[in-house]
């Protein structure tokens, strides 16, 4: 990260899995603050699926209660992207992910939340929620 922050970055995409220990998560955020950069953290897990059940265990894995910590502690510094590209079509995203939305303020999480990216068969396409 000391490579990609010389290069005058104030950002960084943390690619993520539900694997991942929030530990693990932790130190990583540490070390972006250290460097003077945002981490994007992003979900991997349900790249290019369009399951509503996986985009909600998504959700549920920044919900519990130690990567929740983590992320409130650290809301200044932390950009969340639920999930990595879920979705086929632009109908599809706004179904799935505006309830998911709903589920983090349920939670009481103030982490900001970035756009889900989609790909469509005709191209690359962005949609900002």
């Amino acid at each position: 990260m000391s490579t990609i922050s010389s290069k005058k970055t104030n950002a960084v995409r943390i690619v993520w899995t539900t694997s991942g220990s929030a530990s693990r998560l932790q130190q990583i955020i540490e070390r972006c603050k250290e460097l003077g950069m945002i981490a994007i953290v992003e979900l991997h897990d349900v790249t290019g699926s369009n399951s509503t059940s996986g985009l909600n265990d998504m959700a549920n894995y920044f919900a519990g209660s130690a990567v929740k910590s983590i992320l409130t502690s650290n809301e200044k510094y932390v950009l969340v992207n639920i999930a990595n590209e879920w979705g086929i079509t632009i109908s599809r995203t706004l179904h799935g992910a505006m309830p998911i939305k709903q589920q983090f303020r349920r939670f009481e999480m103030r982490v900001s939340i970035i756009r889900l990216s989609l790909t469509a068969r005709a191209g690359d396409k962005m949609l900002h929620l």
